[in-house]
This record gives structure tokens, C-alpha cells and sequence, in this order.
């Protein structure tokens, strides 16, 4: 088998350099910030809390169009604990989703994650400068 006249040969290679190209530039042009959250000192569950985040950029380069999503973290879940919540939470559901699970495990990790922020926009942080979000 030749490789130069093979067609799959020639694709692959081309999807290696591309893939090798893209770490590359990941490397050299990775934006770098630092991120605080200041939060109230009380918050009370099931009403809604303002807080603040402090972006800097590290870099000497203006970072523009930028997205913030403030995710919590969610503990994972326990065997029993889904077990249980399939029992109570799965006689609404059609018998296929009974057998798979799968909306049952979104709906109790839902749950579990307490609170969303949602998404904010940030339209620019020049370079070695801080900016307040307020979310």
C-alpha cells in the first residue's frame, strides 16, 4: 500500500497538523485572568442574592467579547439517593424514560445545583486592568 495515494492517509495527517496547529496556539495565546468573588456576608435559601466579581487581566493585551458564567458546585450523587428519586419522581414519565433514567438524573442534578447565574456579557478588559461584574 502506498501512503501517498492513499485518501485516509492524506485526511489524517491533515486533521493531525490541524490539531497539533490548534494546541499550539493555545499555548501562545491563552488570555490569563484572576477572578474574586465577593459575596454578602448572609444569604437566605430561595431568595435572590447580588454579589460582585472582580475580573483582572493579566495580560498587556484588550480582551474583548468575553462571556462569565459563575457555575456552583455540584456534589455528585449517591447511588441510593438516585435510586430513591427514581421511585418517587417516575410514575409521570412514559415507560421509556422509566427504563433509561435519563431525565430523572437531570431534574434531581438540577436540584442538587442549587443556583444559576446565568450569562453575562463583558464587552472589553484592557490589558492589566480590573473590571466589576455585578451579578
Amino acid at each position: 500500500m502506498n501512503i501517498r495515494h492513499s485518501l485516509s492517509f492524506q485526511i489524517f495527517l491533515l486533521v493531525a497538523a490541524l490539531l497539533i496547529l490548534s494546541f499550539i496556539t493555545i499555548i501562545i495565546f491563552r488570555a490569563r485572568f484572576k477572578v474574586k468573588r465577593l459575596l454578602p456576608e448572609y444569604a437566605t435559601v430561595g431568595h435572590v442574592i447580588n454579589y460582585k466579581m472582580l475580573i483582572r487581566n493579566l495580560d498587556n493585551r484588550l480582551q474583548q467579547d468575553l462571556f462569565l458564567i459563575d457555575e456552583l458546585k455540584t456534589p455528585f450523587l449517591a447511588y441510593q439517593e438516585y435510586s430513591d428519586f427514581k421511585k418517587f419522581g417516575d410514575k409521570k414519565r412514559n415507560w421509556f424514560n422509566r427504563k433509561i433514567g435519563y431525565p430523572g438524573l437531570m431534574n434531581l442534578i438540577q436540584k442538587k445545583h442549587g443556583a444559576y447565574t446565568g450569562l453575562t456579557m463583558i464587552k472589553e478588559i484592557p490589558g492589566k486592568d480590573e473590571f466589576e461584574v455585578n451579578l
